[in-house]
């Protein structure tokens, strides 16, 4: 009598298996139901930190099986299979600035059973490209299985792969400060951009021409004006662009140095630093910033009659209204 034992193939954390066999050679009507007794038993493994036993091949063996009506038994085995449970990861990728680089941060999760002791690392994060983009693939390659139950485990191939996105960094024009004076011919503005990631440059990272401008058209009007950058466009999108927040006052126009006709408008000087408003006996006291300053301006003589003296000082250059009778050192 002949005893085949039938393989048994499962995968690590399923129920187990029955051990099985076939019975050739029974002869006058005999079945193995009636001349067989006992069963099959096999080598075990050791159990993981779930409780469930490792993945591995075990021998088959008879066991108890024996035969009765005289029958002299045969006996072949067959191995019990655990094979790896297949491992599903799941990457998550942070999106991030641009910065010339396809490198990327990113985390893994996976299915392995509660309470296996199992971790894992990774040698790669990196986007397919360094350019800004919504949604780009991100492979995670390198993955290696920790702890005393990876052996139960089998990494799915390919690289486990997501999706992130690379924003556009920013670039700023700095406008170089620049002064003139008023019915001047105005001055040339420049300035640079600044915020390149390594290794780039205006020249590698952006197209066109670098500019700044002003949005007056003479300098009749003295004041401050903003110097703005324009000009410029950033390749595959990698940048876009902001103005420093000196630029609104990077180009100042100063009053001009010649005096002014008596019925010139109360603008006439709107860089002036301090406007006298008011005489006191042999001094004039003047008023900065709108508040009274507790000086008397000594280099100033009254003349007779007169109560009020509109007087300004700008630029460390005295300002008066034209065909006053006035004295007056500095």
């Amino acid at each position: 009598l002949s005893i085949t034992v039938s393989a048994v193939n499962t995968v690590y954390g399923g129920p187990a298996s029955a051990l099985t066999y076939s019975a050739g050679g029974l002869i006058d009507g005999d079945t193995a139901a009636t001349t067989l007794t006992g069963a099959l038993t096999r080598i075990t493994g050791g159990l993981s930190g779930s409780g469930h036993e490792g993945a591995g091949t075990y021998a088959i063996s008879q066991g108890s099986v024996a035969a009765s009506l005289g029958y002299q038994l045969t006996f072949t085995g067959a191995n019990y299979t655990i094979s790896p449970r297949p491992l599903a990861l799941t990457a998550a990728a942070q999106s991030k600035v641009y910065d010339g680089t396809t490198a990327a941060s990113a985390t893994l999760s996976d299915d392995h059973i509660s309470g296996d002791l199992l971790t894992t690392s990774f040698a790669n994060a990196a986007f397919l490209d360094p350019n800004a983009g919504k949604g780009k693939t991100v492979n995670v390659t390198g993955i290696v299985l920790h702890g005393a139950d990876a052996a139960n485990y089998a990494l799915q191939l390919p690289p486990v792969a997501t999706t992130a996105d690379i924003t556009p960094a920013t670039l700023t024009y700095v406008a170089n400060p620049v002064h003139s004076f008023q019915y001047a011919p105005l001055p040339q503005l420049t300035g640079t951009v600044t915020g390149f990631a390594a290794g780039e440059s205006l020249t590698s990272a952006t197209t066109g021409t670098l500019v700044f401008s002003t949005g007056i058209s003479n300098s009749n009007v003295a004041g401050i004006f903003a110097s703005e950058g324009s000009g410029l466009a950033a390749n595959f999108g990698n940048y876009v662009f902001t103005q420093a927040a000196g630029n609104t006052s990077a180009l100042v126009i100063r009053p001009s140095q010649e005096l002014r006709a008596p019925d010139a408008p109360s603008d006439a000087y709107p860089s002036a630093l301090i406007s006298v408003t008011q005489m006191e006996g042999p001094c004039a006291r003047y008023s900065q910033g709108g508040g009274n300053s507790s000086h008397c301006e000594t280099s100033f003589q009254r003349v007779d009659g007169l109560e009020q003296l509109p007087v300004a000082l700008a630029d460390a250059g005295l300002r008066l209204p034209a065909g006053v009778p006035l004295t007056f050192s500095y």
